[in-house]
């Protein structure tokens, strides 16, 4: 079962702030940072990093996990067994009379200590 991690919801906000201050809606921004970009000023230490995004007009949450799950690579971050981790962010923006969410959701798993001697 994946846990709520408070830095991978501040990862999720800052990319959704990103999206919405840089005006795109990708995994990659027009500067070319991804979400393992994001999560580097946090100095999250992480074997896997990993994001679901979605914009539309969603009328329940449910409404949104149906939409990724009916996406094969959007199920498959949900379903992954490498991801423990998860955090979310989600914005509203009107666009004349229509309402659209967006979405971002993190998957990952914190790094193991080193236990080397």
């Amino acid at each position: 079962m994946l846990e709520a991690d408070r830095a991978f919801n501040t990862i999720g906000r800052r990319r959704l702030d990103d999206m919405f201050e840089k005006r795109y809606f990708a995994h990659t921004s027009p500067s070319g940072e991804d979400v393992s970009d994001m999560a580097g000023p946090l100095r999250y230490d992480y074997s896997c990093i990993g994001e679901n995004l979605a914009r539309g007009n969603f009328k329940s949450t449910e409404d949104l996990v149906r939409f990724w799950m009916k996406s094969p690579q959007h199920r498959k971050n949900l379903l992954s067994r490498d991801h423990k981790d998860r955090g979310m962010a989600v914005a509203r923006e009107s666009v004349g009379d229509r309402d659209f969410w967006h979405a971002v959701q993190v998957f990952g798993r914190k790094a193991r200590p080193d236990r080397s001697p």
